[in-house]
């Protein structure tokens, strides 16, 4: 399974660096650029929520590789999607898929023939969030294409991958805060504001804090997103797309602050750690220092989450990374968290950013 997420990983790079989706050619399937009128990530351009929505369903109704699903709507009204994308012989079956993978994201009570099995059934699950922070915009212009190379792609590698993985593509966390940003970009263009920021908050309840409703799913887009990932698939695989700004790069690396997840064999995250990006003397006791809790203490009824050196880092769900989605739970509920050994209980219950 190790060998395809990092065949996935290479081809979602090469798409989104160096291939042209001209170079792949479908007289049925419609390349981006004809469909939106323009190539994605063209400077000042940037294609909607409702043209977005459209190009996937093409890519639907054209495509035996490709399932759209609207999980619902969003808080303004906006259709919430997820594409599935895969051979065709796995989305035939994505329920027992689905089934697969749940099982063997909690093995208790099988053997290790029986988990052999499921194994040799089964296929990876890889899931891609783009959009969560909406004037973050390459993700969400980036996807499309992403999308049209696995529709139409018979290279052997490409093939290989549909084979073996079920790619599920969330086209955008925030399709609100999206169009917000298209607006206020297609309004601006000519003027001297343009090129300027959003003035306003994207996201109508939460803002720029809509992935700090990961612990506790207030808004419904947390909430589709979550019944996907956390109940109905359980991925190998998670990526959250962001974007960094224009004022300087910011790199997160492992290690991990503890706890990561309950439901996480607490060995496992250990196996990632990439360099020491801090020593256990260097953690402030602040959500400021990229090695702290977001918290003063964890001795209570915990439903937080976590500021850590991996932030904005690939995670596999259930796992915390920082900026991408730092859900503590698999479920909307709370649960006892013990204390971290190098944070002291103070009597205080754990709070969020």
């Amino acid at each position: 399974m190790r060998p395809i997420l990092t065949t996935f990983f290479w081809i979602l790079i090469v798409h989104t660096t160096l291939l042209d989706p001209r170079a792949i050619c479908s007289q049925d399937i419609p390349i981006p650029a004809s469909h939106f009128g323009f190539e994605l990530g063209a400077d000042g351009r940037l294609a909607s929520w409702d043209q977005l929505v459209t190009y996937y369903n093409r890519l639907a109704t054209a495509s035996d590789r490709v399932e759209v699903r609207e999980l619902g709507r969003t808080v303004r009204g906006n259709p919430f999607l997820l594409v599935t994308i895969s051979a065709p012989d796995n989305l035939a079956r994505t329920d027992r898929l689905a089934e697969i993978s749940r099982r063997l994201a909690d093995p208790r009570g099988l053997s290790d023939d029986e988990v052999g099995e499921l194994v040799r059934d089964g296929r990876a699950v890889v899931a891609v969030t783009v959009g969560l922070h909406s004037t973050e915009v390459a993700g969400m212009q980036m996807a499309p294409g992403l999308a049209y190379r696995l529709a139409t792609a018979n290279d052997q590698a490409t093939r290989e991958l549909l084979d073996n993985v079920v790619f599920l593509l969330f086209p955008s966390f925030n399709p609100d805060g999206h169009q917000m940003v298209v607006n206020w970009v297609d309004s601006t263009r000519g003027t001297r504001y343009a090129g300027s920021r959003l003035p306003d908050m994207y996201h109508q309840y939460v803002g720029h804090d809509n992935n700090r409703d990961a612990y506790m799913l207030t808004q419904s887009e947390a909430q589709y997103f979550a019944g996907v990932v956390y109940h109905e698939w359980i991925p190998q695989w998670y990526l959250d797309v962001h974007q960094m700004g224009s004022y300087g790069p910011r790199l997160y690396v492992p290690p991990y602050d503890d706890p990561i997840n309950p439901n996480v064999d607490p060995t496992w995250p250990r196996t990632i750690t990439i360099s020491p990006a801090c020593s256990p003397s260097q953690r402030a006791p602040t959500w400021r220092s990229p090695c702290s809790f977001t918290s003063t203490s964890c001795n209570r009824t915990v439903a937080s989450t976590v500021r850590t050196g991996g932030c904005r880092f690939s995670h596999i769900p259930g796992r915390v990374a920082g900026g991408a989605w730092r859900t503590l739970f698999a479920n909307n509920t709370s649960a006892r968290m013990p204390c971290s050994p190098r944070r002291p209980a103070t009597g205080r219950p754990c709070s969020g950013t």
